[in-house]
């Protein structure tokens, strides 16, 4: 499982990848914050703040690897 991880959030030469490592972290926060929603308001957020948290998920990553390729 370790080992799993370790190359879940690390680049093809084994180099820590920050972008993962802060979309790990963002999918962590985003789902503890839709469960926090759903759990006082008795209701699924939107359409809108779903894709919201998306975009804040994949972007980073996406710019990072977009960054790499120039």
């Amino acid at each position: 499982m370790l080992n799993f991880l370790k190359g879940a959030f690390s680049e093809q030469d084994g180099t820590p990848s920050f972008s993962r490592i802060g979309s790990g972290i963002l999918i962590g926060f985003s789902c503890g914050w839709i469960t926090a929603v759903v759990h006082f308001t008795h209701a699924i957020p939107d359409v809108a703040t779903l894709a919201g948290l998306g975009a804040l998920i994949g972007v980073p990553y996406g710019l990072n690897k977009f960054a790499k390729n120039q």
